[in-house]
């Protein structure tokens, strides 16, 4: 007799044992799973959220800052990159050759856009002799945007 209460203690501890034992192995597939469909799912937010989340939209000058140089700034593509800027509130400088273009271009888009303008007149075909003027009247300026539209020979 009491060797079949001892073979039957011995059976319910087994039985518990393997009980304990499949409720860790569950509980560690669960853990297991939750962590990895946790990570894939934070993933996918990270890839795909820049294309369905509104935006904080912020103005070029919030961006980059409020001044702006553009070469070639008189005519063509300068000239419109210089208006396309101030129509957004920055600041220009504008850098070309001719002085009467400079101050024409200035005075236009000071009136159109009221934006802030500076000019300075520079032939970049003269070489490297023009930029540490070109430094000097920068100073002080926080440029944000540099556009280098003018042809550099």
């Amino acid at each position: 007799m009491l060797d079949g209460l001892i073979n039957s203690l011995s059976f319910n501890a087994y039985v518990v044992v393997v009980i304990l034992l499949s409720i860790a192995g569950i509980w560690a597939i669960i853990s297991w799973s939750y962590d990895n469909l946790r990570s894939l799912v934070l993933i996918v937010k990270a890839v795909l959220a820049p294309y369905f989340l509104p935006q904080e939209h912020q103005t070029l000058a919030e961006k980059f800052g409020s001044w702006a140089v553009i070469t070639g700034s008189t005519d063509g593509i300068g000239k419109q990159y210089a208006r396309e800027l101030a129509s957004r509130g920055i600041n220009v400088v504008l850098i070309s050759r001719t002085k009467k273009k400079l101050v024409e271009v200035a005075n236009e888009i000071e009136q159109e856009f009221h934006v802030k303008t500076k000019w300075i007149a520079a032939d970049f075909s003269q070489g490297r002799d023009i930029y540490p003027r070109i430094e000097e009247e920068l100073r002080g300026i926080p440029v944000g945007i540099l556009e280098l539209t003018d042809t550099f020979t």
